[in-house]
């Protein structure tokens, strides 16, 4: 009422219905209220759906209830309030030799994850069940960070250093690597969940090859932008 936003820590199996957890995963998340309407019964939260398309989306209030009440979630702080001070938050302005700098680091750094061909440590999560949610929170990282980077491709592209047609194509092979992500993600924990580590070995090669698609994007990226220097 007094145009505030909140943060509720919330089990996504309950929560959002268009979403990919759904009523199949119980997993904690932190989501972003906007709003609500008593006469309609919901809050409105900022969510993505099983397509990855973010939009406002009402949630009913016994859903809130539940999702917020649930005894699956992991404590993170139950709710906090937000305020924002500026109206306006000027741009970020894209050093291109220091992002060339940055790509070519994260490059590297795929490099050495996708040689090292075991990521995920079965041993550690067999022996300390709280970490099945460390590599589930690391893969939501990841597939966030993809979709931010759709964003950061459409600043390169308004600013002329990536043309339309390449956009679009980096685009797509980040959304099919969102899905990927999602896939790996729900394969791994539908075995940490039944305790079946042994097939995790299985999901190895889909991670190296999530990884290798993201490098074959960015080495694209910088090819291009040392032509337009």
């Amino acid at each position: 009422m007094n145009n505030l936003y909140a943060t509720l820590n919330v089990d996504l199996y309950y929560w959002n219905s268009t979403g990919y957890y759904y009523n199949k995963i119980h997993t904690s998340h932190l989501a972003f209220v906007t709003g609500f309407d008593e006469e309609k019964d919901v809050f409105y939260a900022f969510e993505d759906d099983v397509n990855l398309v973010y939009d406002v989306r009402e949630i009913p209030i016994n859903q809130v209830i539940q999702a917020y009440k649930s005894p699956n979630k992991q404590f993170k702080g139950d709710y906090r309030i937000l305020t924002f001070k500026n109206d306006f938050i000027p741009s970020y302005e894209i050093d291109i030799k220091q992002f060339i700098k940055c790509t070519k680091q994260l490059i590297y750094n795929l490099d050495m994850l996708i040689e090292k061909k075991e990521v995920v440590n079965k041993t550690m999560i067999r022996e300390d069940s709280s970490k099945v949610y460390f590599y589930n929170n690391e893969f939501i990282k990841i597939s966030n960070r993809l979709k931010g980077n759709k964003l950061l491709l459409g600043t390169l592209k308004d600013k002329k250093l990536l043309n339309e047609s390449l956009t679009d194509e980096l685009n797509e092979v980040l959304d099919d690597s969102c899905m990927m992500w999602k896939n790996i993600q729900g394969v791994y924990l539908k075995n940490c969940l039944r305790n079946n580590f042994a097939e995790l070995d299985n999901i190895e090669k889909k991670i190296s090859a999530a990884f290798m698609t993201e490098k074959e994007v960015w080495e694209k990226v910088i090819e291009n932008l040392k032509r337009s220097e």
